[in-house]
């Protein structure tokens, strides 16, 4: 939906028919016109993401898609890994091993003449416990130390940390285990990236990054809602919260990183948004 300028968007328009779980606005192919990469996931068979060429003025081209070498996960991340300008993809891909899953992070790097794959790195054996994806969210970072790294968030509720080169190398850092983040983000902007997840029962749970990791997770907010995004809502610096689910979008504004307001909700109802 394109934007009209008073706050209004001008009618939806379907840009492709296949389903999508991660939608990117980049530029893939260095031509200063943000194209469009979507990755869904699949359980049945291989597939791979669509990418959508722009064309400005919200104009896409018909969508094509990127083999993965296995089944997609859905979690993909987007950042210029080796430096050059263009937007490139880190992508996870999976098949069963037996009775295990074995994830694939691949690196698929942006041109001008279509995407150039780089190095793989296969994740070692994880246990097929509740089935589907292993691979929950991975998101491209750049530490306190300046240094790229890789955020993978896997079942059963492990965190692994690679440092990644120019080439799209891995190296395995860190891993730990009982931190289950589906958000990553600076919460408290000390430069180490915190796990944010959904609680059961409905709220959200923090585990506060340090330099060796996560430290046990602390109950911050009651923000009901199937998905949770992070966005500086007030311009204060630090990013907030925001739950969207059964026809409710909650938000809770960040205090400093250490609190959250209690938060508001907004009732979305025939095309109009109401606080509660």
């Amino acid at each position: 939906m394109l934007g009209t300028g008073d706050g209004r968007f001008a009618p939806c328009k379907q840009l492709d028919s296949e389903p999508a779980s991660s939608i990117f606005l980049a530029d893939f192919d260095g031509d200063g016109t943000a194209d469009l990469l979507t990755t869904g996931v699949s359980s049945n068979g291989p597939n791979g993401m669509r990418f959508l060429k722009g064309a400005g003025q919200g104009a896409f081209a018909t969508g094509v898609t990127i083999s993965l070498p296995d089944m997609s996960s859905g979690a993909s991340a987007v950042g210029d890994v080796n430096g050059d300008g263009v937007a490139d993809v880190v992508a996870a891909s999976w098949r069963f091993s037996g009775s295990s899953r074995l994830a694939t992070i691949t690196t698929y790097f942006g041109s001008r003449t279509g995407f150039i794959v780089g190095s793989s790195f296969d994740l070692p054996l994880i246990p097929d416990l509740a089935g589907g994806a292993p691979i929950k969210s991975l998101m491209l970072w750049r530490s306190a130390k300046g240094v790229l790294q890789l955020i993978v968030s896997r079942d059963p509720g492990t965190v692994d940390t690679f440092s990644m080169d120019t080439g799209g190398t891995l190296v395995l850092s860190s891993s730990q285990s009982s931190v289950f983040g589906s958000l990553f983000v600076d919460f408290n902007r000390d430069g180490y990236l915190d796990a944010v997840r959904a609680v059961s029962g409905g709220g959200i749970a923090v585990s506060f990054g340090w330099e060796h990791g996560w430290l046990p997770q602390t109950n911050v907010s009651v923000v009901p809602g199937s998905f949770v995004f992070a966005a500086d809502i007030n311009e204060d610096g630090y990013p907030d919260l925001i739950g969207l689910g059964g026809g409710t979008i909650t938000i809770s504004l960040n205090r400093g990183g250490t609190a959250l307001d209690p938060p508001r909700s907004y009732f979305v109802s025939g095309g109009s948004i109401e606080s509660s």
